[in-house]
């Protein structure tokens, strides 16, 4: 580790950056473990961190399509297609959330 990077790097442990909560730096890798609200850790490189990039472990992302499909369905932009595996997917959904 270079004393050049030891001085910019600011210990973040603890704090919250959208979904993630910084656990601990490891100085190998120089990236973050991070803990999701959900429960999934990941590493995550610092500047990411920082500047907002990375705020989740991507169940965040996963919510949103599945939302975004669940809308789709309502609307009927789905069902005109007509798709029997979309149809599947929004059941396990549905039934994963009740």
């Amino acid at each position: 580790m270079s004393i050049k990077f030891a001085k910019r790097l600011v210990d973040k442990t603890g704090q919250k950056f959208g979904r993630l909560t910084a656990n601990n730096y490891n100085y190998d890798s120089r990236m973050w473990e991070c803990s999701c609200d959900c429960g999934n850790h990941i590493s995550v490189n610092a500047q990411n961190l920082s500047n907002g990039r990375t705020k989740s472990c991507g169940c965040a992302k996963e919510e949103f399509r599945r939302e975004r499909l669940k809308q789709m369905w309502k609307d009927g932009t789905l069902k005109a297609k007509g798709s029997p595996y979309l149809l599947s997917l929004i059941n396990q959904w549905e039934n994963h959330n009740e």
